[in-house]
């Protein structure tokens, strides 16, 4: 059995972490559009490398080639990574959301490293590909330690967030949610949080019912190096937009401190 964390074999990175965390303090003083509290491996990690190589771009931003496939073609692949690739590969913990006037990034990330300072790592168990909805996503074998996280995040950090425009509620609006779903938005910002959250790494937008088993073949082909590893949470990450045409990218990486729960 294989244990991987969020670094998994990036060892070399933590100095170099904290040092741009103490110069980004420093020099960036103007907001991102949105802000995001993920999950997300390093890149150098095997999880990592498998999302990276998947949707064609590491979280930082970096593109890379294609990769090669035997159930699928080059174009449907490009089609089928678009969305979740403008976000890169990760499980949402918060949602995006805007930074609500009250506070200043500095506050926010002084927050979340708080935050971490007082949290277990978390349990994931094995990830596997499954269908959810009409999209492709990598899914845990477990759910509670990692919904009380979530859920935790989005509680804790909700006075940071600007409430939603009338844009963003219409928005919401349009799809087909239940009046749970519909109550999570008015109090939280979103959808699908707290009994609502469902731990997924999405790998796909949404596919025609004749496009998933080809992509599905083609992912778990991929996936299966893998497919023994015992996963966890011991990092939350910020993940920032910078303007609203520009793609999440990764700022921030902090370590959750205890031992895993």
């Amino acid at each position: 059995m294989h244990v991987a964390t969020a670094q998994g074999n990036c060892k070399a990175s933590e100095s170099a972490r904290s040092f741009g965390y103490m110069v980004w303090f420093v020099r960036n003083t103007e907001l991102a559009h949105r802000y995001a509290i993920y999950f997300s491996s390093a890149t150098a990690s095997h999880l990592g490398a498998f999302g990276a190589e998947w949707l064609g771009r590491t979280v930082e931003g970096q593109d890379l080639s294609p990769p090669t496939f035997a159930h699928i073609d080059d174009e449907s692949w490009r089609v089928a990574v678009a969305s979740p690739r403008a976000y890169g590969f990760h499980a949402t913990l918060k949602p995006p959301f805007r930074l609500h006037d009250s506070y200043n990034e500095n506050d926010f990330l002084s927050a979340v490293e708080a935050f971490s300072a007082k949290s277990n790592p978390v349990g994931l168990g094995s990830l596997s590909i499954s269908q959810v909805s009409t999209f492709l996503a990598l899914t845990s074998e477990y759910s509670d330690g990692i919904g009380r996280l979530a859920s935790a995040l989005v509680m804790d950090f909700d006075d940071f967030r600007a409430p939603l425009t009338t844009t963003d509620v219409a928005k919401y609006r349009m799809e087909d949610l239940s009046a749970t779903q519909q109550s999570l938005i008015d109090r939280w910002g979103s959808p699908f949080v707290m009994g609502d959250f469902r731990f997924h790494m999405t790998l796909t937008g949404s596919l025609a019912a004749g496009e998933i088993g080809r992509f599905q073949d083609e992912l778990r082909a991929r996936f299966a190096p893998l497919i023994d590893f015992q996963f966890q949470v011991d990092e939350i990450c910020i993940f920032q937009q910078r303007s609203e045409d520009e793609d999440l990218l990764l700022s921030h990486r902090f370590s959750l401190r205890a031992d895993p729960v």
